[in-house]
């Protein structure tokens, strides 16, 4: 079973957190933070874990990726599911 996850990462995020939670509605996704803000990552990633799911789709946020050249398309995996970089 898939489970999404939108991840706010920084203040930015919890400061819109509306949004973010609208986002992650109609994405069929939950929410969850890094940093700052509830309901952390770990703690969303237990909750789905406990519920049988075995594989993670991270879901693109609000705003686009903080670095030039970041892939922001949905990403799918465990926790090895890091941004990937084109080199330029």
């Amino acid at each position: 079973m898939t489970g999404r996850v939108l991840v706010g990462m920084s203040i930015r995020e919890v400061n819109a957190i509306r949004e973010l939670e609208a986002a992650a509605t109609g994405a069929d996704a939950r929410l969850a933070f890094l940093q700052i803000a509830e309901p952390t990552l770990s703690t969303v990633l237990t909750e789905l874990a406990d519920r049988g799911v075995t594989r993670i789709e991270c879901v693109s946020g609000l705003w686009p990726p903080a670095c030039r050249g970041c892939d922001a398309s949905p990403r799918t995996g465990g926790a090895s599911a890091a941004p990937r970089h084109r080199m330029s």
